[in-house]
């Protein structure tokens, strides 16, 4: 009997831990969806919705999960929304306590890599918000220095390893490296266009549009933008806006 009462107390925890990494899932898509239909706001406003999502009490106490999978679930979200409100040193806080709960259990990165390559991104771009080159440069080199089977294709690695490239040497003004970069992203962006999705190939546009930009030549970074401007369907309300200023 007591057998079969552990038994039936370990069912209740594994039901009870599959619940609340359901309720961390379905705020997470509510604002991801949101961020991939308008992108952050200049002014730190958001949907209607946001001030429900401060509120909520599962994103208020890193205490509160009980899991390991809902502990990255809870900092992946807060990062994201912070992100999204413009509160860049609390995003940065929680993105680094998530790869710090990743890089804690390498078995678990084997098997989530794409998700530790996303996070390492994202440590970049927040870096890059902060101005903190050196420890940009840091997670570059741990994101370069991944094996190529990491990635389940040419473009995951190309989006990931490019895209973090281009945004950290347009951030720092780190010119010489934009120089040889850009060119050969132009001709790795022509090989994959189809099979990139429009959102990624209108996001390189428009940062190769401000890179050419930077580098002076304006006639190629007329070229690129209107890329992005010219496809007002498949580009996100802020880039577009961007593109326009």
């Amino acid at each position: 009997l007591d057998r079969i009462e552990a038994g039936m107390e370990r069912e209740k925890e594994a039901i009870e831990h599959l619940l609340e990494i359901n309720q961390y899932d379905l705020i997470g898509k509510k604002l991801f969806k949101t961020l991939a239909e308008t992108g952050t706001k200049r002014d730190g406003s958001g949907p209607v919705y946001a001030e429900l999502f401060r509120s909520n009490p599962l994103l208020q106490d890193e205490n509160l999960p009980h899991s390991f999978i809902a502990r990255t679930k809870f900092y992946h979200v807060r990062s994201t929304y912070a992100f999204y409100c413009g509160n860049y040193e609390e995003c940065y806080g929680n993105v680094r306590a998530l790869c710090e709960l990743f890089e804690s259990r390498p078995e678990f990165i084997a098997n989530h890599t794409i998700s530790y390559i996303n996070i390492l991104s994202n440590l970049i771009n927040i870096c890059c918000v902060l101005f903190r080159e050196t420890e940009a440069f840091l997670y570059l080199d741990k994101l370069r220095q991944l094996p190529v089977k990491a990635y389940n294709d040419d473009v995951e690695r190309f989006i990931s390893v490019r895209g973090s490239e281009l945004a950290l040497f347009l951030k720092m003004g780190r010119f010489d490296e934009l120089r040889i970069l850009v060119p050969a992203l132009q001709e790795e962006l022509a090989t994959l266009e189809d099979q990139l999705l429009p959102y990624y190939h209108r996001y390189f546009c428009y940062h190769i549009g401000w890179a050419w930009f930077a580098l002076g030549n304006i006639t190629e970074a007329l070229y690129y933008i209107n890329q992005v401007l010219n496809n007002r369907a498949d580009v996100r309300e802020d880039l577009y806006g961007f593109a326009k200023i």
